[in-house]
């Protein structure tokens, strides 16, 4: 008799997940692409520090496009610090297929790279939580991660536990680890809200399943009609909190998706995921108050001509190391999740990238001085 009622409750916790897959792919297969523009702020908790003796305290609006379908991204991100010793900062991100491209740049064009660093993972999937960075939408926009694990559910162990009262709403926790041929450091747990699409109301980043990392919570959603006579829910805001070891937050992030933006199934072709000066969504009118403010300071900043004999070749690739390390302490700060590391890891190869320019820029002043 016993082992019947195990039977049957191992049937319907496989029901349920299975429920979840389906409310997952039936919510995302309607959206051929969406994008939409985005603001928020980040702040540093840990100490009463003003904004001019921290690096994480910044104000931020980005743009957001994304076809579920083909897992194509493309994130663009101002960086807008209140520490006044602090350069603004423009960060576009744009993943299409295998290929990642990021570019990173300032006002002070002699210290960034003005072309992209592109990766390749090889494998679709490959660069899924590759846009999982601080001040990034798919923090609490997880319409691209819902959407490929409910298409390729083998890639991923899933386990239920249980209904749970979430900001007064109901929802099933699932846990789910990165792959299931192989054991990771890292799982989420998403509680889902059943009754509006299956979008994730809170997610909860854990380390070796005894440690959160991140907390993404009070995420509101939305039902969007569609020309089809269907809708889809989907998230328009989110707080996502950093945690300690003793599970205070230190670092919070309040973004929004900003009202009357949000736009589905407009057609965005290739391009639009490309860092490609055809790509008209790096040209819109969603961010031109960024870009003008972005535009002001690169006007009033000294812009130094980069030089290229070998005591110039040093101090730009110090002053990139600097960059680096500053970039690499922020994002551990945020989370020390596996794919924040590999969001860290471009950041390195952005770095060696731009090493190798430079000494490329040495040889070919050497060989013009001889």
């Amino acid at each position: 008799m016993l082992g019947v009622c195990i039977v049957l409750v191992i049937m319907c916790w496989d029901k349920d997940l299975d429920k979840i897959l389906n409310l997952w792919k039936v919510n995302s297969d309607p959206i051929k692409d969406v994008q939409f523009i985005y603001e928020g702020r980040t702040r540093d908790l840990r100490v009463d520090l003003a904004p001019e003796k921290t690096a994480q305290t910044e104000d931020f609006q980005g743009l957001y496009a994304l076809r579920p379908a083909e897992g194509d991204r493309l994130l663009d991100l101002y960086h807008h610090p209140l520490n006044p010793k602090m350069p603004m900062r423009r960060s576009t991100d744009a993943v299409q297929g295998t290929v990642f491209d990021r570019l990173l740049t300032i006002p002070d064009n002699a210290r960034f790279a003005t072309d992209p660093v592109r990766l390749n993972f090889g494998g679709k999937g490959g660069v899924s939580g590759a846009l999982w960075k601080p001040g990034s939408a798919e923090r609490f926009f997880l319409l691209a991660e819902t959407a490929f694990i409910a298409e390729q559910p083998h890639r991923f162990r899933m386990e239920l536990g249980g209904w749970e009262t979430v900001d007064d709403r109901r929802a099933l926790l699932v846990k789910v680890d990165a792959h299931s041929d192989q054991r990771s450091n890292v799982s989420h747990h998403l509680w889902v809200d059943m009754e509006h699409g299956g979008v994730p109301i809170r997610v909860e980043m854990w380390w070796n399943d005894h440690e959160v990392k991140s907390r993404t919570h009070s995420i509101q959603v939305r039902e969007f009609p569609l020309d089809s006579g269907r809708s889809a829910w989907l998230p328009i805001s989110g707080i996502v909190d950093a945690l300690s070891s003793t599970g205070e937050t230190f670092i919070r992030e309040d973004m929004r998706v900003v009202s009357g933006s949000l736009q589905i199934n407009r057609g965005l072709r290739d391009v639009d995921f490309r860092i490609d000066p055809a790509n008209r969504l790096l040209h819109g009118t969603g961010l031109s108050a960024s870009q003008r403010l972005f535009d002001e300071a690169a006007k009033n900043s000294p812009r130094k001509v980069a030089r290229r004999d070998p005591q110039g070749v040093a101090a730009a690739l110090e002053a990139q190391l600097a960059e680096a390390r500053r970039q690499a302490t922020e994002l551990e700060a945020s989370s020390v999740a596996q794919v924040e590391r590999r969001s860290l890891l471009v950041c390195q190869l952005v770095l060696g990238s731009v090493g190798v320019a430079l000494l490329i820029a040495f040889g070919v002043w050497k060989a013009r001085s001889a």
